[in-house]
């Protein structure tokens, strides 16, 4: 299957109904997985503001926004329910 657009895809077994998958479709590079701790690091991120989501398992949060500073480093934190 080809995913040509930006969005949320879920993915469903016909046989397993407990067998299932979400696939992220990004129309940029910036974007990360949560280490074991809950922790994350975007790297390359352009100076500039952005709004960020935070998301697992089809709960989101609403877009926060970041300023990422001429190469400096910012930080964010989520907490999602």
């Amino acid at each position: 299957m080809r995913f040509d657009r930006p969005g949320i895809a879920r993915v469903f077994c016909d046989i397993h109904s407990h067998m299932n998958a979400f696939v992220l479709v990004f129309s940029h590079p910036f974007f990360a997985v949560t280490d074991a701790d809950g922790r994350y690091r975007i790297d390359k991120v352009p100076p500039g503001t952005y709004g960020v989501i935070a998301w697992n398992e089809g709960v989101s949060s609403d877009p926060r926004p970041v300023t990422v500073p001429d190469g400096g480093v910012a930080e964010l934190d989520f907490t999602l329910r």
